[in-house]
């Protein structure tokens, strides 16, 4: 499966220098990778006519001067067609891979660009609040592990590893005194809290891309319950999309087992006793089912992650 290395938040990376000055890829410097395929389909034309001129010009002028020594044989005409067609074709294939590289590495640096955005624009969400640094980032991990688990498509559960990073991407809206407030709300509190779904739900409506469309659905349903008595809509059983059932036991998790500022962290075995009560009632059987076969996966990611402190806040996809 994919697994994810933490990248520093600041700081430059290994191909780019403290000062900026770099040589991005095409793509990353505003190409995309179709801008980038018209590039190299305009180089291929060019090496095409080149040979082709260079190939007619210099065969002509090669037939003319083996006349100053007699007749040119017959079977030079069709040799010389013939090494027409072989030069064509080398140069075709050399284009030809040219072009499906290039293409291959304007497309990636396309993808890496647009992904990095998302995982800056989750740091949006956490920045405020100190304590829960690097939540955004372990809720995609531990939501990828648990769809795999799953028996998902892996597409759907790389893409799932990005949308929950964009899940509380509504609270960016919530006021500062309820953001880091000691001690529980009260009830208008409590209704001003709970927008954070559907404001991070408005922020990502609209989209086409399936990234977009999944971070949507995740912020929009990670507080339902599988009983029907969460929010905003009441949603319950299947009704609630499976990347929003997942990502609510990811998120209440980790929300427990760490420190938060109107509560101390609870202990990995109460986190785990608190999900294995609230299923069937909160949660989707299944998916704590699953939650719990690769708890000590989750629990090596945990521990990796905040090894790695605060530093760690954005994360890399490196295949295994």
């Amino acid at each position: 499966m994919t697994v994810f290395h933490p990248v520093p938040r600041t700081g430059p990376k290994a191909d780019r220098t403290q000062t900026g000055k770099a040589n991005p890829a095409p793509a990353a410097m505003g190409l995309t990778p179709v801008s980038q395929a018209s590039r190299i389909a305009n180089r291929f034309l060019v090496w095409y006519l080149v040979a082709s001129i260079t190939w007619i010009l210099g065969s002509d002028h090669l037939v003319t001067f083996a006349e100053q020594f007699g007749k040119v044989p017959e079977w030079f005409q069709s040799a010389k067609g013939l090494g027409y067609v072989i030069v064509l074709g080398l140069v075709l294939r050399g284009a030809t891979r040219t072009y499906v590289e290039g293409v291959e590495r304007a497309n990636a640096a396309h993808i890496e660009s647009n992904l990095e955005l998302v995982r800056r624009l989750a740091l949006a969400a956490e920045y405020r609040d100190d304590e829960t640094g690097g939540h955004n980032q372990r809720i995609g991990t531990y939501a990828a592990i648990v769809g795999a688990k799953l028996n998902l498509d892996p597409k759907f559960c790389e893409t799932l590893s990005y949308a929950a990073l964009l899940h509380d991407l509504g609270k960016i809206g919530v006021p500062d005194s309820l953001l880091l407030k000691p001690g529980p709300f009260d009830a208008d509190e409590r209704a001003a809290m709970e927008l954070h779904t559907t404001l991070g739900a408005e922020i990502l409506s609209g989209g086409f891309h399936p990234l977009v469309e999944m971070s949507h659905t995740v912020a929009l349903t990670h507080h339902e319950r599988w009983d029907g008595s969460g929010y905003p809509q009441g949603l319950s059983g299947h009704d609630i999309p499976m990347e929003g059932r997942i990502v609510a036991v990811c998120d209440v998790y980790d929300a427990l087992t760490s420190k938060r500022p109107y509560k101390e962290a609870w202990s990995t075995e109460e986190a785990v006793a608190e999900i294995v009560r609230q299923s069937g009632t909160h949660f989707d059987p299944l998916v704590v089912d699953a939650f719990l076969q690769c708890r000590a996966e989750i629990e090596a990611v945990r521990k990796n992650l905040e090894s790695c402190g605060k530093a760690s806040a954005l994360r890399m996809p490196v295949a295994a």
